[in-house]
């Protein structure tokens, strides 16, 4: 349909045939398209202004046109290529082009191919344990990305919904109606239903045919995340035995059954491949890394864990009692982890462990050390949905050096993550970060009344303190070697980084005005966000580091040329020392 700019009736609209143009205005392609625009447009205007207003009025206004159009003319006249191509802004996402996406090196790149399921993903479950409060943030990454190479899989959170076609199952529909109608742990429960999301369609078939599908109920279009609700935790303890029982029942007679919090990442074809390496799924199994309740040992939740066949099947066929008996237990407990614990313990199940595979920190906060260095990477927890974009694509890539390449025993190993997530971006000093150094703190005490910087307190002062806390904190101060002292007193961040270089086995620092903290392994961290004068200032002893690494047995396979921050700053500082000359 024309527009109003196109319509002959239309003010400014009409034929761009003015005698001022000697005839209809020229096309232009390219990035000439849009003065060819502006030429249509100008015309119509002149055609405008001869119909209504004086010689004079159109001789200025013919003239003012001109000298616009030369303007235009200037700038889009450096191509004529037949597509539009527009400079991306160097801070933004560059705009839709008919370029390929990938042409656009710095701004978009393309992950790497699909790889198929690894072997033994028939055979195994994987199930991902979430909330309605976060449903909608933490599981759509997830079905882009790790579910992408697990055919079978379940979605438990508690209320029933929908994304795109993945059911997401209430796995607290069977609790005791006593306790899931009237505990208080249950109270965000029953509010999220009477929130009543989205039902699905009810379709009728009449006597003319389908009737026009129609919602079951009228939703109330409220999110639940931005509700405000309390209890999620106090729910979440009474989800992960129900989710044993419903999972066997829906894929009976799988090997491995798998379970991970939504804010974990899993690289499913390592851990496939060490369960079969290591174990037999016909043997009663309950494996993941230890966590402690008091005095009892259970495998942590949100790492991730996993039930054998034989385990699984013991609990569901021979016990079918303990999916109920433990739910007045839970009132009582903190935690579904330790929920699931006492059911494979009640059934003569105990904890094989794992510890270090998998990870209760993300990436970022792992320590490599000899422990680590060269070990299988099983899970992360407290990812963001970035981590898993990154650690999909990283898997991914992973894969395809291990094809051509199988070190390691065609494990994806943390030396792997080291070089390309951490190596490359090692500094001797970092403004602004914070590298999770957490092994010696040497902390400024606070005062007591009485004292200040002005007026210090000495070694006699400190037996007088009123406080056994302040007593202790002052005592250890003075315990101090001088050095630590200084670093805990310092407003720069080198008296910091001099402690660390003092110790021999010191691998990394950080610095706040009044504390100084060490690290005999090697963390990454993470930008604090907190502003320049009150944030961290990390580093890393980077010959050391270097030098631990290269101890590790599985580093001579790892060697690459990967550049080190260091190096590009030092590179860049070069070249403008040249630039400036």
């Amino acid at each position: 349909m024309p527009s109003a700019l196109d319509s002959p009736t239309s003010p400014i609209g009409g034929s761009s045939n003015s005698p001022f143009f000697g005839g209809r205005a020229k096309s232009y392609g390219s990035r000439g398209g849009l003065f060819g625009s502006a030429v249509t447009t100008c015309a119509s205007l002149i055609h405008f202004l001869e119909a209504r207003h004086s010689r004079m009025i159109r001789i200025m206004a013919g003239a003012s046109v001109v000298v616009f159009l030369i303007g235009m003319w200037s700038f889009y006249s450096g191509t004529d290529s037949p597509s539009v191509v527009v400079d991306p802004p160097s801070s933004s996402i560059p705009p839709i082009s008919s370029k390929p996406i990938s042409a656009f090196d710095l701004e978009y790149h393309t992950p790497p191919p699909a790889f198929p399921a690894p072997p033994g993903s028939n055979d195994s479950v994987l199930i991902i344990k979430t909330g309605a409060q976060v449903l909608w943030q933490r599981l759509p990454i997830h079905l882009l990305t790790t579910t992408t190479n697990t055919p079978n899989f379940l979605v438990f959170s508690d209320l029933p919904e929908y994304i795109g076609t993945t059911p997401v199952h209430d796995c607290l529909r069977d609790v005791d109606p006593k306790i899931r109608e009237e505990h208080r742990d249950f109270n965000i429960y029953r509010q999220m239903r009477d929130i009543r999301p989205f039902p699905g369609f009810h379709n009728e078939i009449g006597e003319a045919g389908l009737k026009a599908s129609t919602p079951k109920t009228a939703p109330y279009n409220l999110e639940i995340a931005k509700m405000g609700l309390d209890g999620g935790w106090d729910l979440d303890k009474y989800k992960n035995v129900p989710i044993l029982y419903q999972t066997y029942r829906a894929f009976p007679n799988k090997h491995w059954y798998v379970f991970i919090d939504a804010d974990s990442y899993i690289f499913w074809g390592n851990l496939l491949r060490h369960l079969n390496q290591k174990y037999n799924w016909k043997d009663a199994l309950y494996l993941g890394s230890e966590t402690m309740l008091g005095n009892e040992i259970f495998a942590h939740g949100g790492t991730g864990y996993v039930i054998s066949y034989a385990a699984a099947k013991k609990a569901v066929i021979d016990h079918p009692e303990m999916e109920h008996n433990y739910e007045d237990y839970a009132t009582r407990d903190c935690c579904g982890d330790h929920v699931v614990s006492r059911v494979m313990n009640d059934i003569g199940v105990k904890l094989s462990y794992e510890r270090g595979r998998f990870q209760g920190e993300p990436w970022y906060g792992v320590r490599w050390d000899k422990g680590t260095w060269c070990s299988k990477i099983l899970t992360f927890h407290h990812v963001g949905q970035a981590d898993i974009q990154e650690l999909w694509e990283f898997e991914r890539t992973m894969q395809q050096v291990l094809e051509k390449d199988p070190r390691n025993d065609g494990y994806i190993i943390y030396g792997d993550l080291y070089h390309r997530f951490v190596k490359p971006f090692l500094t001797s000093k970092e403004d602004r970060w914070d590298n999770l150094s957490n092994d010696r703190w040497f902390e400024k005490p606070g005062f007591p009344n009485g004292f200040s910087d002005e007026k210090f307190p000495t070694k006699e002062d400190i037996a007088g303190f009123p406080e056994q806390n302040d007593r202790e904190k002052w005592t250890n101060f003075y315990n101090w070697k001088d050095g630590e002292r200084e670093a805990a007193l310092a407003s720069d961040y080198q008296a910091c980084q001099k402690v660390c270089n003092s110790d021999g086995g010191c691998l990394q620092w950080k610095w706040q005005k009044g504390r100084c903290v060490t690290n005999h392994s090697v963390i990454f961290g993470s930008r604090d966000k907190k502003k320049k004068s009150e944030a961290w200032v990390s580093g890393w002893i980077l010959d050391r580091v270097d030098e631990v690494r290269k101890e590790q047995s599985c580093e001579k396979h790892l060697e690459g040329g990967f550049p080190t921050e260091e190096k590009r700053k030092k590179e860049a500082e070069s070249k403008d020392k040249h630039d400036t000359r």
